[in-house]
């Protein structure tokens, strides 16, 4: 609720600027995003209860569904429906599928946090400065 409030917040002070209008045109493909800000402005029409149900329901179920249909993958299956009533029941049983680790590190490539050395990969200077940060910052032993 308190993510909720804050992006409401930060929608009040940003949807009248032309650049927001720039944004949500340019994400109206957006799984999440544009339906998320199109509804944003209804935030205050619920109350908490009714708010926390609509996002369960739109933004969990629905979306988990449409999701599954999609990619025409009905063994991912994670909630069934009886009636009024969704229960959860993930398959904890992995399923092959294509590695994403190629696309992840060419990503990092990208952002200049690893290079790529014949083949493998290694962390670059600025990968090391941004994990010393981070460990620095976040982790503590």
């Amino acid at each position: 609720m308190i993510a909720i409030s804050l992006i409401y917040d930060k929608y009040l002070e940003i949807k009248d600027d032309p650049r927001y209008f720039i944004l949500i045109g340019s994400l109206s493909n957006d799984y999440w995003f544009n339906e998320f800000m199109l509804n944003i402005s209804t935030v205050m029409n619920y109350d908490i209860s009714k708010l926390l149900e609509h996002i369960l329901l739109y933004f969990v179920f629905d979306k988990h569904n449409r999701a599954m249909y999609e990619k025409n993958d009905l063994r991912r299956c994670w909630f069934t429906k009886s009636s009024d009533k969704y229960q959860y029941h993930a398959d904890s049983t992995s399923i092959w599928r294509p590695a994403k680790h190629r696309n992840i590190c060419n990503m990092l490539f990208d952002m200049n946090l690893i290079n790529i050395d014949s083949e493998s990969f290694v962390i670059s200077n600025e990968g090391k400065t941004l994990y010393n940060l981070l460990k620095e910052k976040y982790y503590h032993e």
